[in-house]
């Protein structure tokens, strides 16, 4: 009977402390002082009101309490960024650095300390009509860098600011006339081609694999024969390569190896899963913090020599000195999180509970374990 009665003590306890600890984690966030930083965020693909594109971003600004000394408000996922936002009944509004005069454009950038462009794509109609971003491809609606982007940043970096861009801020749609000056402003290019890894290319069973990308495989090879999980890469010409797991690949997902310099300020791993998009850039003139290294079978070496494509590549470029430049050469600021969980301070010393570091695909363990200390890094001291 003493075990019983002890046991029965042990699940009071512990449900008291499950009910009790957040409640502490949010009082302790609700006491935190709030810290300015004069953030400007651009995000041209918000599809629909979960924001996923920045919604990471938005995590730990919340998280951490920072506000913008021009409201005093701690930065608010729905409406603290310029770009694309969705409305009810199919409507939309666009507030994008293009919509300003050059005098608000000017004034934008020199109150602004930090601009982070998290997602250039945009919207395109079929996408918007059917609220999904798994559909074909077609006609934009708004997207791709624009030449006032490319004045912000230039006078951004004039300025001495701090310039954050990720995966295809110059990819398609943007014209090549704003990728070439984006790639002379700050020494890097984009090889035209994107990847992503898919955890199921069996298209029986994977419905969310788009349909023009079967079709275009299909197209140009003949047939679909994929029945694993593999890593799937797109040029800019919609040519479509795949390297399926175990025949080409011996680990499923590009891993992200960090240089030694920055894992002397990030508390991460030195290999990390990428399991998400991401672009081959070439660099010209950046220091390469990081490279994504795929683990190749002897067949799939091969196939990526045919296709002019390296195994190791760029994963995050920088630049430090008159002015801060990074460029996160993958999806960065998209990963599935809950939002609730911002407002719990001291919720990522139980960060281990909310991921499966065994699971290639899991895109939270990038999230807690390499994107927060990435961010921790670039933008906790500001």
């Amino acid at each position: 009977m003493k075990a019983v009665a002890y046991f029965l003590r042990f699940i009071q306890i512990l449900v008291i402390l499950l009910v009790v600890s957040p409640l502490l984690m949010l009082l302790w966030w609700f006491l935190t002082p709030k810290v300015p930083l004069a953030l400007t965020v651009v995000d041209k693909t918000v599809l629909n009101t979960e924001y996923e594109e920045h919604a990471s971003l938005f995590w730990w600004l919340r998280h951490e309490k920072r506000s913008h000394p021009l409201t005093n408000k701690v930065f608010r996922l729905g409406c603290d960024y310029f770009g694309f936002y969705p409305g009810k009944l199919k409507r939309y509004e666009i507030k994008g650095l293009s919509q300003l005069t050059p005098a608000q454009l000017d004034s934008v950038v020199d109150h602004s300390s930090h601009i982070y462009f998290t997602d250039n794509y945009g919207i395109f109609a079929l996408e918007w009509n059917q609220s999904s971003q798994e559909s074909e491809r077609s006609g934009i609606i708004y997207g791709g860098l624009t030449s006032a982007d490319v004045k912000a940043m230039k006078r951004a970096k004039e300025k001495g600011k701090t310039i954050i861009t990720e995966f295809n801020c110059i990819g398609s749609p943007t014209a090549k006339g704003e990728r070439n000056a984006f790639e002379k402003m700050f020494g890097l290019r984009w090889s035209g081609w994107i990847g992503r890894f898919v955890d199921n290319l069996d298209t029986t069973q994977n419905l969310e694999i788009p349909r023009w990308m079967k079709h275009g495989y299909v197209q140009q090879h003949g047939h679909w024969p994929f029945k694993k999980g593999g890593i799937v890469f797109v040029n800019e010409s919609d040519q479509i390569e795949i390297l399926e797991d175990s025949s080409c690949l011996l680990y499923p997902v590009p891993l992200i190896i960090t240089n030694d310099s920055l894992l002397q300020h990030l508390a991460v791993k030195d290999s990390m899963p990428y399991p998400f998009w991401f672009d081959i850039m070439i660099n010209d003139s950046l220091e390469v913090w990081a490279n994504y290294q795929l683990q190749l079978t002897p067949r799939g070496d091969s196939v990526m020599r045919q296709w002019g494509l390296p195994a190791r590549f760029p994963a995050i470029l920088a630049h430090q000195g008159d002015y801060q430049f990074y460029y996160f050469a993958g999806d960065f600021a998209d990963n599935p999180i809950q939002m609730k969980r911002s407002y719990l301070k001291g919720i990522r010393f139980f960060r281990e509970f909310f991921y499966d570091p065994t699971e290639p695909s899991d895109r939270n363990y990038f999230f807690w374990e390499y994107y927060l200390p990435l961010l921790d890094f670039l933008l906790g001291d500001s």
